[in-house]
């Protein structure tokens, strides 16, 4: 599977900006051509020193934004190597380094903990297994569409949108840059048609199939979601936008199981009488010990 994926996304990098090239041409064409629909905007051209002004201050722009784009990627790159790094060295030893982690908590709260973290480890596999399926639905439909309105390199489109699936929010748009810029360069409409084909199915996706596939996995609320998103993008980056779920699901765990359930439940207020347990009286074994016999002996008259 690998080898016709890597030749098909070779040919359709070489083809990207030359969607983006028809792109242009078609929007000079416009303006240059504007249909009768279109009302006439009587635009003036500037003038020479407005122009070099506007353009100088421009460029100042780009190359403070390009400067900035590099160092940012330059830190993503740099996150990504770490996180895939640390991934390999837990993989390596993972029961050391949870016996480390377990270590860290009091002595009577260790067990507990153990517990916490398999609960975690199956919340884990549960929310994997069930991005695992959302992404082959959206690979599948994505592929089917794109069947439909013959665009080149299906296999590469469906694979690509399966693998963005996993970045929320922002993935499957990224993905729909791919196949969008290949149908630019047969005809705009196509391009609209395949906007549309990937917004059907990434609602479908949000609001009917993933819903139905992580309420059976993990129930995670769309606002926890949404908020773990920001925050977590907020400390980590772009690094933090990919992990926010399986933070999130590990957050989850933790404050269900710590939080709430060994602590608040378990707190009462001071002038709360809790019910007195009596214990049970120790129950009275009495042992009756066997009398002697006594006989007695009767004498008749006469006798001897």
């Amino acid at each position: 599977m690998l080898p016709p994926f890597l030749s098909q996304f070779q040919q359709l990098i070489e083809l990207v900006p030359d969607g983006f090239r028809q792109l242009v041409t078609w929007l000079n064409e416009l303006v240059e051509n504007p249909p009768n629909w279109l009302p006439d905007l009587a635009i003036e051209p500037p003038n020479l020193p407005d122009l070099t002004r506007q353009i100088g201050t421009l460029a100042q722009n780009l190359l403070g934004n390009a400067f900035a784009f590099f160092g940012n990627s330059v830190g993503v790159l740099l996150q990504l190597l770490f996180v895939a790094v640390l991934t390999l060295m837990l993989i390596a030893n993972p029961l050391a380094y949870r016996r480390i982690f377990i270590v860290l908590f009091p002595s009577f709260y260790r067990r507990r903990a153990d517990e916490i973290l398999t609960q975690c480890e199956r919340a884990l596999l549960s929310w994997m297994s069930g991005v695992c399926i959302s992404s082959t639905f959206v690979a599948v439909a994505c592929a089917a569409g794109l069947l439909f309105l013959r665009i080149p390199f299906v296999f590469a489109h469906a694979l690509l949108a399966g693998v963005f699936n996993f970045v929320p929010n922002i993935g499957p748009f990224a993905s729909a840059t791919f196949p969008v810029s290949v149908a630019l360069i047969e005809s705009p409409w196509k391009a609209l048609a395949v906007v549309l084909l990937y917004v059907i199915v990434q609602n479908l996706e949000s609001y009917w199939f993933n819903p139905m596939v992580m309420q059976k996995q993990v129930s995670l609320l769309p606002a926890a979601t949404l908020t773990a998103q920001i925050f977590f993008t907020n400390f980590l980056g772009f690094l933090g936008l990919v992990l926010a779920l399986p933070l999130a699901v590990i957050a989850k765990i933790w404050i269900e199981e710590a939080l709430i359930r060994d602590i608040l439940n378990l707190w009462h207020h001071p002038d709360d009488q809790p019910p007195q347990l009596h214990p049970p009286e120790p129950e009275v074994i009495t042992t009756v010990e066997a009398l002697p016999e006594i006989t007695t002996k009767t004498e008749l008259p006469g006798a001897e």
